[in-house]
């Protein structure tokens, strides 16, 4: 009996093994132990798909830009679930002391039709090292109504800016140039800042609202020297490194800009999208604006 006991404990035994020696060859088969690194490429295309891209590998994680989150203890800087009306007109904050501080417009309406619309903010509190620096946002469709920009300062909430700054745009990424409305951010100050979709200028309480929180930090000279000494592909990974949300994006939008076409550039802006929890735009890009994901 002992005997019989011990070979159906020994053959119980190995079929548990064998069972999940079959499990990790099929999960490491389909990807799903991948490094972290190339998950944060993208969740929607297979990564397939993203080494065929360039000649370059994009898959290697040295391609993509590091974002290193700040450990500032900032309160959050992003407010999430973009509701119509939200806010009332006049009265936008949001408050920081909350888990999550970053307004977002990006989810979709109960008729499904209402576009993506987002400031591209992390969730905490973004940092930046200009005085005068350019935010982005998204829509995954053209405006065909106003759209405002509202920025608050400190804990006050004191309005510096509240301007249109387009009465109908295209669908993609848009530039905000504080310098443009003569805004030049302090050291050290937390600034609220939002986008507004006016759908109805008679009921302000219908806006559309995503938005976020800045700030702008003094970094040692050095950081000056590198940057003039690093070469003008890696610059967004230098910022992303350091923390700098806001200049990292920029310096990507703006080499985008310049060569909007190419797919390995295309695909470091979803990776930092994707970075700073901004899912929803970086699953409509990896799904739309980057062909070479989908041959």
């Amino acid at each position: 009996m002992k005997a019989i006991r011990s070979t159906v404990f020994a053959l119980f035994a190995g079929l548990t093994l064998l069972t999940q020696t079959l499990l990790f060859e099929s999960f490491a088969q389909e990807g799903a132990l991948k490094p972290q690194a190339e998950s944060a490429l993208t969740t929607k295309a297979p990564a397939s798909n993203l080494l065929g891209v360039t000649k370059k590998n994009p898959g290697d994680s040295s391609d993509m830009p590091q974002y290193k989150a700040p450990l500032r203890g900032a309160p959050s800087g992003r407010i999430s679930g973009g509701t119509r009306g939200f806010f009332p007109a006049g009265d936008r904050h949001m408050d920081t002391s909350a888990p999550a501080g970053r307004l977002s417009g990006g989810t979709r309406g109960i008729d499904g039709k209402m576009p993506i619309f987002a400031l591209l903010a992390p969730r905490h509190t973004g940092l930046t090292l200009s005085e005068q620096p350019t935010l982005y946002w998204f829509s995954s469709e053209a405006i065909k109504c106003p759209v405002e920009l509202t920025i608050l300062m400190g804990k006050e909430m004191k309005s510096i800016l509240q301007v249109r700054i387009a009465d109908e745009t295209r669908a993609g990424f848009h530039p905000i140039h504080l310098a443009d409305h003569g805004i030049r951010l302090q050291t050290g100050a937390v600034y609220q800042c939002f986008i507004s979709m006016v759908t109805d200028p008679k009921h302000r309480s219908k806006d559309i609202i995503s938005g976020g929180t800045i700030e702008r930090i003094t970094f040692p000279k050095s950081f000056q020297k590198t940057l003039k000494e690093t070469d003008s592909k890696r610059i967004p990974h230098v910022y992303a490194a350091e923390g700098l949300w806001y200049d990292a994006m920029n310096a990507l939008c703006s080499r985008i800009d310049a060569a909007p076409q190419d797919p390995l550039l295309l695909i470091q802006r979803i990776s930092l999208l994707r970075q700073g929890d901004l899912t929803e735009t970086a699953d409509y890009e990896t799904d739309h604006s980057v062909p070479a994901l989908h041959p």
